[in-house]
């Protein structure tokens, strides 16, 4: 009975963990033409922060932001940076 309870539980869990999170932001600044982008995630980059994508596409003004997060058991976030 135990295991049919854990696995029941387990199975509610991987199938109903699915969020989509999306967030953008603007700087006042010019978009620009430079786009930079930093993962974090099973088997990518341990950074996703807005520094990280600015140096990865060699920004030095930020003009927008996007950041899209993914769950399902295990969180994958993606940020994208744009500017010059």
């Amino acid at each position: 009975m135990r295991k049919l309870i854990f696995i029941g539980l387990l199975s509610a869990c991987t199938f109903s963990s699915c969020v989509v999170s999306h967030s953008v932001g603007l700087t006042g600044q010019p978009i620009g033409t430079k786009t930079g982008v930093s993962k974090v995630g099973p088997f990518m980059g341990k950074d996703a922060s807005l520094k990280a994508a600015a140096e990865q596409g060699n920004i030095t003004t930020i003009g927008g932001w996007e950041r899209t997060t993914k769950f399902f058991i295990i969180p994958w976030t993606v940020t994208r940076v744009y500017g010059n």
